[in-house]
């Protein structure tokens, strides 16, 4: 018999591998934003205008590192997986298309500061999605697996 968790009711080598395969999509997750970012700075500049400019870059680095690469991932985390997740899982919806699409939908809504930032969080926005799902069905640690995805890649976005 297969020794279990102590805080879990899974066995630990199950556990080990389902934390492998959520660290997979992790990665891979960090290497699409890379490349929405990337797409993001290349197209930007044929559609720029005063609206597009995040209202984060014109504040000072403290206040980036500090609302930019902490408290918005836990507010955004919560609001845009957590709780959209809860609450259509209440409402008996398991269709991941609908589970991961609408809660992306309302994230890109969120960074509406032009129709180019909207998509490109929009895509953000499904991938921390997949990740949380990914990570609720597969570890149970899902809401840090996207919460420190997102710190990462505002930090990149915000610093670099």
């Amino acid at each position: 018999m297969s020794q279990l968790h102590p805080t879990f009711s899974k066995p630990i080598n199950k556990t080990f591998k389902n934390n492998i395969k959520t660290l997979r999509v992790f990665a891979l997750s960090m290497l699409v934003l890379l490349l929405i970012n990337f797409i993001y700075d290349k197209t930007q500049l044929y559609f720029a205008t005063p609206l597009a400019i995040n209202p984060i870059d014109n504040e000072n680095l403290v206040y980036k590192i500090v609302v930019g690469c902490l408290v918005a991932p836990i507010l955004e985390t919560f609001f845009f997986q957590v709780l959209p997740n809860i609450v259509l899982t209440n409402l008996k919806i398991r269709n991941d298309f609908l589970l991961i699409g609408l809660p992306a939908f309302f994230f890109g809504l969120d960074h509406y500061y032009n129709i180019l930032y909207l998509l490109c969080a929009f895509f953000a926005g499904i991938i921390f999605n997949y990740l949380y799902i990914t990570g609720k069905r597969n570890a149970n640690n899902a809401f840090f697996y996207v919460f420190f995805l997102h710190c990462i890649y505002n930090c990149y976005a915000y610093l670099l």
